[in-house]
Order: structure tokens, then C-alpha cells, then sequence
């Protein structure tokens, strides 16, 4: 019972340091635009807020000191994924491959566009390398009022904590394996690893995956 009680406490620890809203790393958070500066995607303005990278899509806001926040989805409406017909369901979408797709919203620059960078000339995708440690964005994105948003710097950049690091400390083991299992039990919402407001045998299989993977 002690050790369980010991786990939850981890475990939330754990959540709290991912803000259960945010799995950017704590050290590798910042993109930087060329006409709004540094952009900060886990926790400016005093917040607990943040970006949260699921499997196939984007939720929470980023900071940006000049203009505000950028959007980048609540969730999605039906499925995995943002429809982005309508501003009732629009975010930001992640592929199977890791590319990122649709759109953010900021109130004072307008959509930004996370697949522009595909059409620029040479092609510079916006993508989530989850071959790399820490895994990390890359690429460029578009933003009709404020050009282009570096993600693709060697030393500014944003780092994603891999799904199965539940403690959030850069290594998979089995204490992360440990505490999903016990979080997923419990039906928390720690364990909704696709981020579809449900725990399922899906949450499961994705953790699963990514832990024997190594991310």
C-alpha cells in the first residue's frame, strides 16, 4: 500500500510537471519568428499553460512576448484529428509520419498556417522527430501577417518529451511503465496518451509501442 501511495504521488508529481497540459521540455521550449521574436510553448505569462503534443494532434496556446498568443486547438471535435473547415473545430494535426498540418489562431496576427512551410521553395515542412533525443520540432511555419516561424534552429528550439516518460526526466524505465499502468487503471487523465478525452485499450497500445520503442 506504501509503495502505492508512493507511486500516485510520483505519478502526480509527475503530471504536475507536465503541466497535465503541456509536454514540452522544461529546457528546449522556445521558436523564434522573425517579426515576433521568441515564442515560448510551455509555460510563459505565469502560467501552467502550454503546448501538448498527442500522437496526432497539437492542444494548448503558445506565448509570444510581442503579440500574444497563438492557439493551436482545445482538441478535436469527432476523431483524432481537426477537421479545420470552420473555426468551431480548428488546431494543429500531426501525421502518422510526423508532419505538422492546420492551423493556429492568434488574436492579433491571424491563422498560422503548420504545413506552410511545405510550400516553400526549397520545402521545409514543419515535423515532429521523434528519432532524436531529446524528440524535437523542426522545420519552418507560415503566418500570412508575420512570415515565417523557425522551428529548425540547432540551439533554439522545441523539444517534445517522448510519450512513454511519464516521470518527464529525459529516460524510459520501468518506473515510467509502472506509473502509466497504475494511472491507466485508474482511468486518470495521465494515462490519455491520444488525447481523446477517453482511457482506453488505445492509450494502452500507443504507450506500450512507444516504451519498447525507447522513443
Amino acid at each position: 500500500m506504501k509503495h502505492f501511495l508512493a507511486s500516485l504521488v510520483a505519478l502526480g508529481a509527475a503530471a504536475a510537471a507536465r503541466g497535465q497540459t503541456t509536454n514540452i521540455d522544461q529546457d528546449y521550449k522556445h521558436s523564434f519568428g522573425e517579426n515576433i521574436g521568441f515564442m515560448n510553448w510551455r509555460d510563459a505569462d505565469s502560467t501552467n499553460g502550454g503546448v501538448h503534443v498527442y500522437p496526432t494532434h497539437l492542444t494548448g496556446a503558445i506565448w509570444c512576448e510581442n503579440v500574444g498568443w497563438i492557439f493551436v486547438g482545445s482538441g478535436p471535435a469527432d476523431t483524432n484529428q481537426y477537421a479545420n473547415a470552420d473555426a468551431a473545430d480548428y488546431g494543429v494535426n500531426v501525421s502518422p509520419g510526423g508532419k505538422l498540418f492546420g492551423f493556429g489562431w492568434g488574436e492579433n496576427i491571424g491563422w498560422v498556417n503548420f504545413g506552410g512551410g511545405a510550400e516553400a521553395d526549397p520545402s521545409q515542412p514543419a515535423y515532429l522527430d521523434s528519432s532524436v533525443s531529446p524528440r524535437r520540432l523542426y522545420g519552418y511555419v507560415w503566418g500570412e501577417n508575420v512570415g515565417w516561424i523557425n522551428l529548425d534552429d540547432d540551439k533554439t528550439y522545441v523539444g517534445v518529451y517522448c510519450f512513454a516518460d511519464v516521470i518527464a526526466d529525459g529516460f524510459v524505465t520501468g518506473e515510467d511503465f509502472d506509473l502509466f499502468v497504475e494511472a491507466f487503471e485508474l482511468g486518470d487523465p495521465g494515462a490519455d496518451i491520444n488525447g481523446d478525452s477517453f482511457v482506453t485499450g488505445e492509450d494502452f497500445d500507443q504507450f506500450v509501442a512507444a516504451f519498447e520503442a525507447g522513443c
